[in-house]
């Protein structure tokens, strides 16, 4: 075998090891993406239910004020503020646009293609 095959092999080896280091590294970041990606939609999906809770709850407090007005008495109103206004207290207390605002706050993704050398002071990629 001659020196230039030998140095051949020694390019070829180190080549498949960069290669194989950054097959390993694309792996493991799809891998990661892939896993904040389905934590993300279910973050999303509790927060629609909770949204939606929140906005039947409107409406039926809406629909239930619009009844009492125009069906009922004087007296049946004034009687019936005590429980609207509780409802309304219990839907005030649940600041869902501020629970949606903090829980969808933006997210920086960084990528860092960083150098280093093994014992051998190859160069590989990390």
């Amino acid at each position: 075998m001659t020196w230039s095959t030998a140095i051949k092999g020694e390019i070829n080896t180190s080549a498949d090891k960069l290669i194989a280091a950054v097959e390993h590294g694309r792996v493991k970041l799809l891998s990661e993406v892939e896993s904040f990606k389905v934590k993300r939609v279910k973050q999303l999906k509790v927060m629609t239910q909770g949204v939606e809770q929140h906005v039947a709850a409107l409406e039926s407090l809406l629909q239930y004020s619009e009844t009492l007005l125009s069906s009922a008495i004087a007296c049946d109103v004034t009687r019936s503020v005590n429980s609207l206004h509780s409802r309304l207290k219990e839907l005030i207390m649940f600041d869902i646009i501020s629970d949606v605002a903090s829980s969808l706050l933006s997210v920086n993704v960084n990528y860092v293609i960083s150098i280093c050398s093994d014992s051998t002071n190859q160069a590989l990629v990390a």
